[in-house]
């Protein structure tokens, strides 16, 4: 009886350490994991639709997977600092850059439905802009060069969220949390 008791013990004692072992062990290093993208334009030429140009600006965009928002700050050297907001969907991005002119504060650019290069986050399409309320806006095409991209490194969603300042917020973001493939 007293052997039977030890081999009980030693079994729930195995049992226990086996259990506390994979609760303790880190999710797997190898599952692919949304991340946030930085994407740093060192040249965004925009030319007029009657060749002028190119018009060079830059910009660092932050991409999120889960919401497709981009925003970043930037600068085109006409026109000084912008800062520019829009939306990737699938292989199509849209967003506007405001600017402050002298004179005109709210200059903005806009690009709807460019055509985006999944492989190295290049882009090309149309843009149009509100530069003149009285003659009328210009337009054209837009080219971007390749962008430097800079992925975060969140192991796991609970990092991503620990590390953000609104913990609600983050907390409702794929960001960190692995990606499943769709078959």
């Amino acid at each position: 009886m007293k052997m039977m008791n030890r081999v009980t013990r030693l079994s729930v004692a195995v049992g226990l350490s086996l259990a506390a072992l994979v609760a303790t062990a880190p999710a797997s290093a190898d599952a692919p994991r949304y991340q946030m993208l930085t994407l740093h334009y060192d040249v965004v030429n925009y030319y007029l639709a009657g060749g002028a140009g190119p018009y060079p600006q830059s910009f660092t965009l932050t991409y999120n997977p889960c919401s497709g928002a981009v925003s970043g700050p930037g600068v085109a050297n006409i026109y000084g600092v912008s800062q520019t907001q829009g939306l990737i969907s699938r292989d199509v991005i849209n967003y506007t850059s405001n600017y402050n002119v002298s004179g005109q504060t709210d200059y903005t650019v806009t690009v709807i439905n460019a055509k985006l290069d999944l492989n190295d986050y290049t882009f090309d399409g149309d843009w149009t802009d509100n530069y003149d309320a009285v003659v009328g806006g210009q337009s054209g095409e837009v080219v971007s060069g390749i962008p430097k991209v800079t992925p975060s490194a969140y192991r796991n969603h609970g990092e991503f969220v620990a590390q953000n300042a609104d913990k609600n917020d983050a907390a409702h973001s794929c960001i960190g949390m692995p990606i499943v493939s769709k078959k």
